[in-house]
């Protein structure tokens, strides 16, 4: 997902927390008879939107700086990281997009992001709404990562 659609998001969620802030305030002067509930509604309210701000910020902080770390040495950071990416079971039936191409980009689909084996990026794409490409070098790959996804 581009940091333009992450920040679009932010918004979104912004605009929805502002519109239940201003549900339950609405609700507690309408009804203090349930001024108990409502206090702890505000309260779990708070603290989901708390906890999805935190996961929202590490995500957008965790995307941007593997982005940067791509376009600086995109060979070295994959070369360094293709040690840790699972390999798949010896018994896994060969594809016919095995090794075709060197890098998968996914746009939409169960997992958004840069593959470089087929199994991962099908795992990731099967039997969903889906967008994504295959590509031979990584600059491709980013360029197409980065681009809005298309509206179904």
């Amino acid at each position: 997902m581009s940091t333009e659609r992450i920040l679009q998001k932010v918004e979104r969620l912004s605009y929805l927390i502002e519109q239940h802030a201003g549900l339950l305030t609405h609700l507690e002067t309408e009804r203090p008879q349930h001024d108990d509930t409502i206090a702890s509604l505000r309260q779990q309210f708070e603290a989901h939107i708390g906890f999805l701000r935190i996961n929202l910020e590490s995500y957008t902080a965790l995307q941007l700086s593997i982005i940067s770390a791509l376009h600086e040495s995109p060979t070295d950071l994959i070369q360094a990281t293709a040690v840790l990416l699972p390999q798949p079971p010896f018994d896994t039936p060969a594809s016919s997009h095995q090794g075709r191409f060197a890098f998968y980009a996914v746009r939409r689909g169960r997992t958004t992001g840069l593959f470089n084996s087929w199994d991962d990026c099908h795992r990731s794409v099967n039997r969903t709404s889906n967008e994504y490409r295959g590509f031979d070098n990584i600059d491709d790959a980013l360029a197409y990562i980065n681009q809005p996804a298309r509206s179904h």
